[in-house]
Parts: C-alpha cells; structure tokens; sequence
C-alpha cells in the first residue's frame, strides 16, 4: 500500500471500475469508512489496520 497525490488519480470517477493490467482484476475506489466498518474488504491483510496512518498525511 501506498499513499499517493496524482492529479491523474483525482481525475478518475469515485463510481469508476478500473481493471489491473498485468491481471484483468477489477479494482475500484471505496470510502475509508465502508472498510472500517467491514461493509468493504480490503487487501492484503492488515491493510486496513494501515489506513489511519496514511490517511493523516
């Protein structure tokens, strides 16, 4: 996991389903607090553990 600030990243529509290159697996972006609550899951394990420390960047 990575935090990053890409104008190209701000661009993309929260709504929109990107596929990954090298796989075909469909990704998309999901509010923070969906995952927290468990509504959501998220990838690689621990990685919503994670979130807080790169959310308060």
């Amino acid at each position: 996991m990575f935090a990053v600030s890409s104008a190209a990243l701000d661009a993309v529509p929260l709504d929109a389903e990107l596929r990954i290159l090298d796989e075909g697996s469909p990704v998309r972006w999901v509010p923070i607090d969906d995952i927290r609550s468990g509504a959501r899951v998220l990838f690689p394990s621990g990685a919503p553990e994670a979130l807080p420390a790169l959310t308060q960047r």
